[in-house]
């Protein structure tokens, strides 16, 4: 009987096997900023409407080992994306006038956000609305 650790890595496999890959493409391949996000937008929001419950999970786990989440089993991921391309892409378009000043590691992390809240808040979104 697999332990705890062995079933996790098997259920985040499962829901990234395809996923990982997906975003790699986008933010490595041609398309400006603004583009990129929409396509990861639609992208992630595709994966969680079909594993709804996956966030918090996943959320979960880092939480508990953050170490084992980011060194062991993300980094195993195959085709997992480095952003920093992706990065000095947002800094390029900043530069060119095409979106505002930030800080582009905050403009991700406000992607991120706003397409994983909405599915870990859920019940609290659901009593307030």
């Amino acid at each position: 009987m697999p332990d705890k650790e062995s079933l996790f890595e098997l259920v985040f496999n499962d829901a990234f096997s395809e996923f990982i890959p997906k975003i790699y493409s986008i933010f490595s391949g041609d398309g400006s900023v603004m583009e990129k996000i929409e396509r990861y937008v639609e992208t992630h929001l595709e994966l969680l409407i079909q594993k709804p419950d996956f966030p918090l999970f996943v959320l979960n786990e880092m939480q508990r080992d953050p170490e084992r989440f980011f060194s062991g089993i993300l980094s195993k991921m195959p085709g997992a994306p480095t952003f920093e391309f992706f990065l000095k892409q947002i800094e390029e378009e900043m530069k060119d006038g095409n979106i505002r000043m930030i800080n582009p590691r905050d403009l991700w992390m406000n992607v991120m956000s706003m397409t994983v809240f909405p599915f870990i808040g859920e019940p609290m979104l659901k009593k307030l609305i």
